[in-house]
């Protein structure tokens, strides 16, 4: 993706801006624990095994605590710095031409306010200016409001990955 400019307004007083060297340092420890967590408590994955794959997983995405080349995490601030939420946007290596959402986060207390279908809408428009030609994500199955969230923005399931405890 390219660089987005600094303080990208969006919205009635609000503003996406790229994450510091210092937040994206946090932002790469709290996004670790918070996939492990949702791994578990959604994807049914055992806790260590959730801790394991998360911390690869960011290792791999994020080498020496750094994007990969394309990717960007933002955040969206209110006009008092606030932050409301935030979103990863990059290129996925399997597949040309195709822009995939890593992470999408808006603060508990602000949820079911529009904030995280604003920040999809901003990253339809961001991959479609940097040239992609579809746009994928990753969702739980047992995340229904953003199963119906993207539902209602016209994405369809492309891969199914069921599980059953024995």
């Amino acid at each position: 993706m390219p660089a987005p400019a600094a303080g990208t307004a969006y919205g009635s007083g609000m503003e996406l801006v790229p994450l510091t060297e210092e937040e994206l340092a946090v932002y790469t420890r709290v996004a670790a624990q918070q996939y492990a967590e949702q791994k578990i408590s959604m994807g049914g994955v055992p806790e260590q095994d959730a801790i394991r794959q998360a911390e690869q997983e960011t290792a791999q995405m994020f080498p020496e605590g750094r994007l990969l080349p394309g990717h960007e995490v933002l955040k969206l601030v209110d006009d008092s710095g606030n932050k409301l939420g935030r979103i990863w946007l990059g290129p996925r290596q399997d597949e040309a031409g195709l822009a995939f959402v890593y992470d999408l986060y808006v603060e508990p207390h602000l949820r079911g306010q529009g904030h995280a279908r604003a920040l999809m809408k901003l990253a339809h428009e961001r991959a479609r200016a940097a040239g992609y030609d579809s746009i994928s994500l990753h969702v739980f199955g047992r995340n229904q409001p953003a199963i119906k969230l993207y539902s209602s923005m016209g994405y369809e399931v492309a891969d199914l990955v069921m599980r059953r405890r024995l």
